[in-house]
């Protein structure tokens, strides 16, 4: 049978449409309305089809008291020790593994949420949101408040345990969310401290952080500053965190280079999440090793200062020196700030 010329280019480029709407990720179709969910949204949807609500409480004994209807205890090592550095992004094989055991499929709208208490919870579950983005699946956003503000306005809670059918997820590693040590020295960013002021300004640092102060150049903006101060924890309104980050010094070009870090990758986790996904900057990355790692190399520190633009005096700046494969870095002091030994048990 003959096809008319004409007929032919049309069925060729119908072909290519259908095929070309088959290969969109199913992020794309995303039925979450947003990267910070309410309680309101979640207990009116708990019937979605593809929803999964990750518990990443710290401890399996709270999710067996009681948990979000549907909620999967997710307890798992979601930090560990990485060439002497501990805190870091697990092995992509055993998140494969956590992942698909906790349910979570390419099709997975997920939920996570801690316990909502603390600036450390509320960090804690973007840290595990951050982890899911940073492994190619999109369709990730963390419960404001978490728990807690879903027991505050006096939602139900369930104590059976929920086994998932294996999800089939496949890490596929997204390094436009990930910033290494060389990124930090060598990328023209704008590094944005998430520390106290303390620990900043440096006459305070982290058990793990071998030396006092900051980054050349990075900026201060606490993320205890991101969260109103009443428990439950809860994001401030977007029109006072511009007004922070802007007073911080963050540039208002949504398409300037920015990485996040702490002292562990932990609190940054935070302060990652409100910049990309409630100020919608486009090019934040999240320095896993954050000062951990930065502060175990002879690499310039800067002390008893406040940023340039703050008004503050002279920087007193450690002589700088390259960092190579050659240098041994020190053994970290032990009784780490926040550690996950055990993953069993839920």
């Amino acid at each position: 049978m003959n096809v008319p010329k004409n007929k032919g280019i049309c069925l060729l480029v119908s072909c290519f449409f259908i095929f070309a709407v088959l290969m969109i990720p199913h992020q794309a179709n995303c039925e979450l309305p947003g990267k910070i969910i309410s309680v309101e949204w979640l207990a009116n949807n708990l019937d979605k089809p593809n929803l999964l609500i990750l518990d990443v409480r710290l401890s399996p004994q709270e999710y067996r008291f009681g948990h979000i209807p549907r909620a999967v205890c997710a307890f798992a090592r979601w930090r560990q020790r990485l060439n002497g550095i501990p805190f870091m992004l697990p092995p992509l094989n055993y998140l494969k593994e956590k992942l698909q055991k906790f349910g979570v499929t390419d099709k997975s709208d997920v939920v996570v949420y801690s316990d909502g208490l603390s600036l450390g919870a509320i960090a804690w579950a973007c840290r595990v949101a951050w982890t899911l983005e940073v492994l190619g699946h999109e369709s990730v956003a963390i419960l404001d408040g978490g728990i807690s503000e879903w027991m505050y306005q006096s939602k139900p809670l369930e104590k059976d345990s929920i086994s998932p059918p294996a999800g089939n997820f496949v890490p596929n590693l997204d390094v436009t969310r990930l910033a290494t040590l060389d990124d930090v020295r060598y990328l023209k960013a704008t590094v944005v401290d998430f520390r106290v002021p303390a620990r900043y300004f440096g006459v305070e640092k982290g058990r793990t952080t071998l030396k006092y102060g900051h980054i050349p150049g990075s900026l201060c903006l606490p993320a205890e500053w991101l969260l109103i101060e009443k428990i439950p924890r809860l994001i401030k309104p977007v029109e006072e965190i511009k007004k922070i980050v802007l007073g911080a010094g963050i540039p208002e070009d949504r398409e300037q280079e920015i990485i996040a870090l702490c002292d562990a990758g932990h609190f940054a986790c935070l302060g990652y999440w409100v910049l990309r996904h409630v100020l919608g900057y486009r090019k934040v990355r999240l320095y896993d090793g954050s000062m951990v790692e930065y502060t175990r190399f002879p690499l310039p520190l800067v002390r008893y200062s406040w940023p340039a633009s703050a008004g503050a005096v002279p920087q007193i700046v450690t002589p700088v020196a390259p960092v190579t494969p050659k240098i041994k870095p020190p053994a970290l002091p032990a009784q780490p700030e926040f550690t996950i030994e055990e993953d069993e048990g839920c």
